[in-house]
């Protein structure tokens, strides 16, 4: 079939098959989360530890609804989005892929501003208001995305207990997002103790 035709094009074989489903670092293989379907609008993620993979909601799930995770940079254009899913031998028809010409201007400009993280300062609280508006308006759910927002106020806000709630909030995300063992929770969890 053509799909198959397709996925040999990744490698053959056993190899293939890893190189298509695999999770990084190493590109390891679980039989069950290997098998999530992907979405440009996902409403999971899958943290990987060594040799153990969770998969955790980003929002409440109703029943019988499919479970999602991105396989590429959500933050990407839609055209690099296409690129990347193209080793998988599918083409990505979620809203914002169908939709790219609404999508793409905000999603790249949301990684830019992400990208402005280390220039993040008292001086500059638009950035994190303005990545807050645009994670809402793109209804971007992935708590990592959410726990960096709130990273993002604590460093910008000068009100020393408002901070700490940004902080706290954070550390919510990263908790729902990645567990405690997560390095970002350990990380907030420290400055915690610092305050």
């Amino acid at each position: 079939s053509e799909q198959m035709e397709s996925l040999c094009s990744v490698g053959e074989g056993v190899e293939g098959r890893v190189q298509a489903n695999g999770f990084e670092p190493g590109k390891k293989v679980f039989f069950t989360l290997s098998r999530v379907n992907h979405s440009c609008d996902p409403n999971c993620q899958v943290v990987v530890r060594g040799n153990i993979a969770t998969l955790h909601a980003c929002v409440p799930i109703l029943p019988n609804t499919e479970l999602t995770i991105s396989y590429t940079d959500v933050l990407q254009a839609s055209s690099t989005r296409q690129s990347d899913l193209s080793q998988f031998a599918f083409t990505c028809t979620c809203p914002p892929c169908l939709s790219r010409t609404d999508t793409d201007p905000p999603r790249t400009r949301l990684s830019h501003l992400f990208s402005l993280a280390p220039t993040l300062s008292f001086d500059t609280p638009e950035i994190p208001e303005e990545i807050h508006r645009l994670l809402v308006q793109e209804n971007l759910k992935e708590s990592f995305l959410w726990s960096d927002l709130y990273r993002f106020k604590y460093i910008c806000e000068p009100d020393e207990e408002a901070a700490k709630r940004h902080l706290e909030t954070a550390l919510e995300y990263s908790l729902q997002g990645g567990g405690p063992e997560s390095e970002q929770s350990r990380e907030l969890i420290q400055l915690l103790e610092e305050f």
